[in-house]
């Protein structure tokens, strides 16, 4: 397929505005894997130990709650003995 003169302007301009976009997102995407980090870090271990986390554990741990907190508080669900 061949492209007019224009067409290849067109094509261009959209692959530029595709390339922005994707490196904004990518960013916002990095800064927010990186502010929650501790989060997903103690979410992980967690999981690891428990193999089991509800909803509202993990929204606890999103708020600044700790996992501690929720096991002190009996809302803590285990996995399978």
């Amino acid at each position: 397929m061949k492209l007019r003169p224009d067409s290849k302007e067109t094509v261009r301009e959209i692959d530029q505005e595709v390339g922005c976009f994707i490196d904004t997102q990518t960013t916002q995407v990095r800064d927010l894997l990186t502010k929650l980090n501790p989060v997903l870090l103690e979410a992980a271990e967690k999981l690891m130990e428990e193999e089991v986390m509800t909803g509202d554990d993990l929204r606890a741990l999103m708020d600044g709650g700790t996992v501690a907190e929720r096991l002190l508080s009996g809302s803590w669900v285990h996995g399978p003995e």
